[in-house]
């Protein structure tokens, strides 16, 4: 009898909550890290009022995608997010113990109307295919291994 597979899938909006920052890892991938905020509502049933949470997320995208958010992506973007969860030692003193969870972006879609091109300084239409690759592009590969070089630095934050 087949394994049943864990599923480990996430679908995102928000906002981005500070400028998105780019690494590039010792063997030349390129990693885009940054953290959105997403907002949920609910009415309490006992007062009728409309009540608010936020939730601050940290995600991480790697390759075309990473360099693609870190040049149209700002403060304040409003963005769609595919991926998976993973976990990471926490930048504490005992990150034996703590881990950080992140989302690993496998998909990213840009959701304002215009984008604002900050090294060309004009604002521009986004194109009508996916922002981040042409009709005829094949996707990137996010999820290609690391080296070990690339891991220790991750760890290393």
């Amino acid at each position: 009898m087949p394994r049943p597979r864990n599923i480990n899938h996430v679908t995102v909006t928000g906002r981005l909550v500070e400028d998105p920052v780019l690494r590039s890892l010792p063997s030349g991938h390129q990693i885009c890290e940054m953290r959105i905020a997403c907002n949920h509502s609910w009415q309490n049933m006992i007062t009728g009022s409309w009540d608010e949470w936020t939730d601050f997320l940290k995600v991480q995208i790697f390759g075309t995608y990473g360099a693609n958010a870190h040049r149209r992506l700002r403060k304040g973007s409003s963005v769609a997010i595919e991926g998976r969860l993973t976990s990471q030692p926490a930048r504490c003193s005992d990150p034996e113990h703590l881990k950080e969870i992140w989302i690993h972006a496998t998909y990213i879609q840009f959701l304002d109307k215009v984008a604002f091109d900050w090294q060309r300084g004009s604002d521009e239409e986004p194109p009508e295919v996916d922002a981040q690759r042409g009709s005829d592009q094949k996707p990137p590969e996010v999820d290609a291994p690391l080296e070990h070089a690339d891991l220790d630095m991750l760890q290393e934050r």
